[in-house]
């Protein structure tokens, strides 16, 4: 590379391990069409929810973004001054993009924040800052890091995954950056993300920096100069002048990306930080005119755009403006309905007990007279120090007859959660849970995956933090559906199929025998079947006998909860067969102990006759097995929000 190359690769040594980058892959579909969306949303959402968290506070925040056309491309001859000395790089890896011999003219995406902060601190520093360090350091933890972040609690993203998506974007897997801070520094720097790879005799790291090679000796460091910041300012078209804030630049993102999807996410993904007049998004390029959309101009400008009508696929449904505009209206003037505190040291649970006696039947007079509903949900956070901190969210529902299926929106910190579907067989509601509050927001934060995209027990992260973590995320989780079966009157009369999520298998007579003697089955010839079980009502799976065992499966169009709770006994002559339960009986777990086989769904304890078990997929199956056959077994599963196990 020549010395005075702008691209800096570092050589690797024998004694280091090689890596090749991986992150890219949180934020891929598995096919081609769900990884056009998945790459559009994931870099809308890293791209707004950066500059949200970098928001100045007093005043909207403004994200640009802007792709040019092939007629606006940057010429060959001046897209060269940004690409010296990486092309080789690229061409190691086959990457024909862009050769030593070759520049084509460069289309880019322009990706611009106003009322930010810029990415303050050392652009030398290249070491953690201590925990009560005064300023943020994001110039360090943006180009310096990857999977580690500096971010906290109140923050929608802290995984340090999420930029890696702006290399993601560019056919030479190259972004690069423009910020102006608080202190009156101009910062230039950028970022390629290749493979471990060769060069003559040289090995060479996955990243390389675009930096001033006059001043990065010992370490990269940007460039300052007037004049380079001048030009690419003008080569690139950007509006930023002398506000704070962080432009970035994408060359030669993929062809398929548009400006009208880019801008459909936005609203979509966005839309209450928008109505709320917390962001604006100023989105233009080919395929879209320019276009500002603010708290004014947001209905106007969704109301031009094409919204999925498909429930299957449901990638940008039409954002809930009216009952978001409600519940704003309701926040601002203070909510019309509390529930009682929602569990402190025990986790919290979905049950009437929550709900004052007057608020029960007003909220149940509102909802049988198809009027919207509004409630506040106090609960706690419990700290791994054993610290009890209160906080609270608020959900909402509206009929809408226009609904074939139900609806709901669940929002983080202005940001949608957008994986999150508990209302779908309850046709003509729609949902919407707002989480502003920074305890909550932290706790259901490190519960999201690098994509921010469910809240999921699955993760490991909260249990750096806190206690009990996972009860109290499907708590919230799955408040809307709980809201609507408590705000349902219960049927008057008895209902037979009550329990029938418990079963007994009925088998020979045995040590400990059922407490009603089967009739004998007519001799002819064949084996009899065993009996069918009933079916199970509105649950959402069924509970199914096997020989020697049990299985669990989907069954119905009933939502399914987000956890099991399995407990399982032989039955005995009087008494509670659970009471009865002895560890020499059977048990979960351990050495020698009966172990679940799970499909779409993950075991997340087992211990002496009890399972908790987390379902992934819609079409999960969990089987146990190994039972003594001589006993009648009795099993109980529930969700685990309801009930005691």
């Amino acid at each position: 590379m020549a010395e005075q190359s702008p691209w800096q690769f570092e050589t690797s040594s024998r004694r280091l391990v090689s890596r090749d980058p991986f992150e890219a892959a949180f934020f891929t579909g598995e096919d081609d069409e769900d990884q056009v969306f998945a790459r559009t949303d994931v870099l809308i959402r890293e791209s707004i929810q950066n500059s949200m968290d970098a928001g100045l506070g007093h005043a909207p925040v403004r994200v640009r973004l802007a792709l040019s056309s092939s007629a606006a491309a940057l010429p060959a001859e001046r897209a060269t001054a940004y690409l010296d000395g990486l092309a080789p790089h690229l061409h190691a890896l086959g990457n024909r993009t862009v050769t030593p011999r070759r520049t084509p003219p460069m289309e880019f995406l322009v990706i611009e924040d106003f009322g930010t902060r810029g990415l303050d601190g050392d652009p030398a520093r290249t070491d953690d800052p201590a925990l009560d360090h005064p300023a943020k350091e994001d110039f360090y933890w943006f180009w310096r890091n990857v999977g580690r972040s500096g971010k906290r609690g109140e923050d929608r993203g802290r995984w340090g995954l999420g930029k890696t998506v702006f290399q993601a974007t560019s056919l030479i897997n190259t972004v690069l950056g423009l910020t102006i801070r608080r202190d009156g520094r101009t910062l230039l720097m950028g970022q390629a993300v290749t493979r471990i790879h060769s060069l003559g005799n040289e090995k060479y790291h996955p990243e390389g920096f675009f930096c001033c090679p006059a001043r990065s000796k010992d370490i990269q460091l940007p460039f300052e100069d007037p004049p380079t910041l001048a030009r690419f300012r003008a080569d690139f078209g950007l509006q930023r002048r002398n506000e704070t804030g962080l432009s970035l630049v994408v060359p030669y993102p993929p062809e398929r990306l548009s400006a009208k999807a880019l801008l459909k996410s936005a609203i979509s993904h966005y839309f209450l930080p928008i109505l709320r007049g917390q962001l604006q998004v100023e989105v233009e390029g080919p395929d879209q005119p320019h276009v500002l959309v603010d708290v004014r101009t947001v209905r106007d400008v969704a109301s031009a755009l094409d919204w999925d009508s498909n429930a299957r696929k449901r990638h940008h449904p039409r954002p809930p403006f009216d009952l978001a505009e409600w519940a704003i209206e309701r926040q601002l003037q203070g909510m019309p309905h509390e529930l009682y505190l929602a569990g402190q040291r025990t986790a919290p649970q979905w049950s009437e007990s929550l709900f004052p006696e007057a608020t029960l039947h007003a909220l149940r007079e509102l909802f049988a007279a198809g009027s919207r509903i509004a409630v506040r949900v106090p609960m706690t956070v419990e700290t791994n120090t054993g610290k009890l901190l209160p906080t609270s969210f608020d959900a909402f529902l509206e009929h809408d007859a226009d609904l074939a299926g139900g609806e709901d929106h669940f929002v983080r910190s202005g940001m949608k959660i957008p994986k999150i579907a508990t209302l779908r067989v309850h046709r003509g509601l729609r949902g919407l849970v707002v989480v502003d509050d920074q305890v909550l927001t932290g706790m259901l934060g490190d519960a999201e995956g690098p994509a921010h995209e469910t809240w999921s027990t699955g993760e490991s992260r909260p249990d750096q933090n806190y206690r009990k973590w996972k009860w109290r995320v499907s708590f919230v989780k799955n408040a809307l559906v709980h809201l609507v079966q408590h705000l349902t009157p219960p049927p008057e009369g008895l209902d037979e199929d009550l329990l029938q999520h418990i079963f007994s298998l009925d088998t020979p007579r045995g040590p400990r025998q059922s407490r009603k003697k089967q009739p004998e089955p007519a001799d002819t010839g064949e084996p009899p079947e065993p009996p069918a079980l009933p079916e199970p009502k509105g649950r959402g799976f069924a509970v199914r006998k096997t020989t020697g065992g049990f299985r669990i499966v989907r069954e119905g169009e009933a939502p399914c909860p987000s956890v099991l709770r399995v407990r399982a006994a032989y039955d005995t002559a009087s008494g509670s067969p659970f009471k009865a339960y002895s560890q020499f009986d059977f048990q979960f777990g351990g050495r020698g102990g009966l172990k679940p086989t799970c499909t779409g769904a993950r075991l997340v304890s087992a211990e002496a006759n009890h399972l908790l078990i987390e379902l992934l997929d819609d079409h999960f199956e969990i089987q146990v097995d190994g039972f003594n056959p001589l006993n009648d077994l009795i099993v109980d599963v529930q969700p685990a929000g309801d009930g005691q196990a």
